[in-house]
Formats: structure tokens, C-alpha cells, sequence
């Protein structure tokens, strides 16, 4: 430990222990810290001197995890890990682009935030929470077409007190900007859950060439898988240890 952090830390006379000078203690008591006469004082600075030794050089063990949520209604919960923003409005997402990460109207949404592909044509990533009240069924919720869709039919997935249907490929597209994912829903408990996985970019054509790097078929592959760790993460409250979204198709 360096006299600098340890006079910063403790003091001069800490400085003084360090560097095995003697100083005059506040009693009046000479004291010499290389040798045998010590007072209180002394003993419980170099406690804390040791102490701060010790803090310094064993880093604490382990990182914090990711933050646990349990959504409105205490059905599911679900995590935000350090690369994912969470926001329950759409102003407080903070990624911008022509494409968002979630469709508005979402009760949650987790949005990506790594720098991972900055410089290229990605935009955005994203997965939208919402509980469709509107879908008062198990049939309804399970077989209703996506917006934007008239005919669309889901792979339904039964399971133990509830059933997960899945909408695949979603697509949607602007002028030199598109996305793709897909469409969960989750009929439990009489109630209905929605989640949408996004990945928007722009058309990697309309730059001028050299100008930036491509999102390739690779970056994609990656951030879909991560999109779908974050997902399984999801669990109905009951059955915390239950994979709810495992390998669905």
C-alpha cells in the first residue's frame, strides 16, 4: 500500500507506521511503532491499516448477477442482464433508431445497449413484454394472427397448466430499414402474455462502400441466440426452476 493511499485513507501518522517512524502520540506517550512500547491508538491504526491491506489486495469475489423483475399481476418474472436496458414507456428507451426495439404500446421492454456492432448497419435489438388483456382466452391468445397479419398460423406448444405458441418469421420493413424475430404468447392462469423478438438494421447496400462494416448473417445469428438466453430466463413465479421458452420452433 503506497504512503500516498494510506495518508489519503488514515492520515499522517498512518504514513508514519507505514514507513516505521515514531511519532508522538495525542496522550503525550512516545511511541515507537518498530519497537515494543505501543499505545491504543496505535494498535487500532494499524489494525485498520492492515485491514485496508487486505481490502485492496483480494478484489471481492464474484460479479452482481442480473436483475431479477417480477411483472405486474406477480404471474412471471423475468431478468435484465448488464447488456440489456429495461424501460416501461417508450421514452425511456434510449436506443434510437428508425426501428425501434419494441412496438409501442409494451408494459416492458429489454433493449440491447452493448457497443458490439457500432460502426455498422445494425440498429436495434430487443425483446417486448405485454400482457394482452384484450385476448380473454386460451384459444385466443394462442391463435390470434400478429398485428399486421390476416393468416398466420402458430406452432402450439402444450405443456403442465399452460401452452406457449410461436409466431415465426415477424417481419416488418421501411424504406431502407427492416427487422425480423419472432412471436411468443403464453396462455396461463386465464391470462395472456405477448413477447417479440426484434432485430432491426438498414439495408448495408445504401452506404457508400468503405463507409461502414456489415451486420453480417454471423453478428445476427449471435444476437438472436442472445436474445433468446435472455428470453429463457423468463419464468412463471410458481416455478421459478421451469424453462418456459427452450427450444421452441
Amino acid at each position: 500500500m503506497s504512503s500516498d493511499i494510506v495518508e489519503a485513507a488514515f492520515g499522517r501518522d498512518a504514513v508514519a507506521i507505514l514507513e516505521g517512524n515514531a511519532v508522538e502520540s495525542r496522550d503525550a506517550v512516545p511511541v515507537w511503532y518498530n519497537g515494543i512500547t505501543m499505545n491504543w491508538k496505535a494498535i487500532a491504526l494499524g489494525a485498520l491499516i492492515l485491514l485496508g491491506t487486505c481490502l485492496l489486495a483480494f478484489p471481492v469475489q464474484g460479479e452482481k448477477g442480473p436483475d431479477r423483475h417480477v411483472a405486474a399481476g406477480g404471474t412471471l418474472s423475468f431478468e435484465r442482464p448488464s447488456d440489456f436496458g429495461l424501460a416501461v414507456t417508450s421514452e425511456q428507451v434510449l436506443v434510437r433508431s428508425y426501428i425501434p426495439p419494441c412496438d409501442f404500446g409494451f408494459d416492458y421492454c429489454l433493449y440491447y445497449v452493448e457497443p458490439a456492432f457500432e460502426g455498422t448497419n445494425f440498429e436495434s435489438a430487443g425483446i417486448r413484454i405485454e400482457r394482452r388483456e384484450d385476448l380473454a382466452t386460451d384459444s385466443a391468445c394462442l391463435t390470434a394472427p400478429p398485428a399486421g397479419y390476416i393468416d398466420f398460423e402458430p406452432v402450439v406448444h402444450q405443456r403442465e397448466g399452460y401452452a406457449i405458441s410461436v409466431f415465426a418469421p415477424i417481419q416488418n420493413a421501411a424504406v431502407g430499414h427492416y427487422s425480423d424475430g419472432k412471436l411468443f404468447r403464453l396462455a396461463v392462469d386465464s391470462t395472456c402474455f405477448e413477447f417479440e423478438t426484434r432485430i432491426a438494421a438498414s439495408q448495408f447496400t445504401h452506404y457508400e462502400p468503405g463507409t461502414i462494416d456489415e451486420f453480417t448473417q454471423e453478428d445476427r445469428e449471435a444476437l438472436e441466440a442472445r436474445l433468446h438466453e435472455v428470453l429463457r430466463a423468463v419464468r412463471l413465479v410458481d416455478r421459478p426452476d421451469e424453462v418456459l421458452f427452450g427450444e421452441l420452433e
